[in-house]
């Protein structure tokens, strides 16, 4: 059997403006509170695809071994642990298939996180959801995107039948009714690979150090290091203008 989570799925209107903008720097570290944060980049569709089939794979198999909520959970992971060791040698992590780079995350949401990746989304935290206490209540992934990419992640989102929204940190969380739904997702972003492959990789994370002492400045007033595209923006009339922080208060605070 396969857990479902009930509850109204959809695809809510995100306004870009309200969008967290992701760091170049941020990208190489990683950003949230995740403790459990675990850095994957550079993930090519042809491994995406890839993903999708060895997971699909593996949860056909949990769906035909567990007879309970729970029950599922175990069966999952011990079918992952089975397959795919975790070892690294010298050179990284030993491959051991296709989902042996996504090794540490829950199966039912690899693939969708590996098709972010390589749509050149951040994702920051991944759960396939639970009836139990541990994890999310429902299958999520949280993310961080730009604006020109927002309309194909939500497209992708909608044909899968997962729902979107905008979290209080103004980051972006896809969740679905079941893991199936989630990985469906990933198979929907593969089949918009020609449209995100014409997006410039450099729209996706821009660099802290290209806007200089006018972030600092913006970041000192403001009290919040956390901006969105509307804040950055507003940074980017100051540098047009070539105005300090101090020119543009009473701008500011008529808005």
């Amino acid at each position: 059997m396969l857990p479902t989570f009930p509850g109204l799925v959809t695809v809510e209107p995100v306004d870009p403006e309200d969008l967290r903008v992701v760091w170049l720097e941020e990208a190489d570290e990683g950003v949230s509170d995740n403790q459990l944060y675990f850095v994957i980049a550079e993930v090519t569709w042809s491994e995406v695809q890839a993903a999708i089939d060895g997971e699909r794979e593996l949860i056909a198999l949990a769906k035909a071994q567990a007879t309970t909520d729970d029950d599922f959970d175990s069966v999952a992971d011990q079918l992952v642990e089975d397959r795919y060791t975790g070892d690294w040698d010298d050179d990284g992590l030993i491959d051991d298939g296709p989902l042996a780079r996504f090794y540490p995350l829950d199966l039912g949401v690899m693939s969708a996180v590996a098709a972010l990746v390589a749509g050149y989304a951040l994702t920051t935290t991944s759960c396939r959801g639970h009836h139990s206490r541990r994890g999310e209540p429902k299958p999520l992934i949280r993310f961080i995107c730009d604006d020109t990419r927002l309309p194909l992640i939500a497209a992708a989102a909608t044909n899968a039948g997962c729902g979107m929204r905008l979290d209080s940190g103004n980051m972006l969380q896809l969740y679905g009714p079941d893991i199936d739904a989630i990985t469906r997702f990933a198979e929907e972003m593969v089949s918009q690979r020609p449209r995100f492959d014409g997006l410039p990789a450099d729209s996706a994370f821009e660099s802290r150090t290209s806007y200089g002492d006018y972030l600092d400045d913006y970041e000192a007033y403001t009290d919040f290091a956390d901006l969105t595209r509307a804040d950055l923006a507003r940074i980017r009339q100051m540098m047009k203008a070539g105005r300090p922080m101090e020119g543009q208060l009473r701008i500011f605070e008529n808005e």
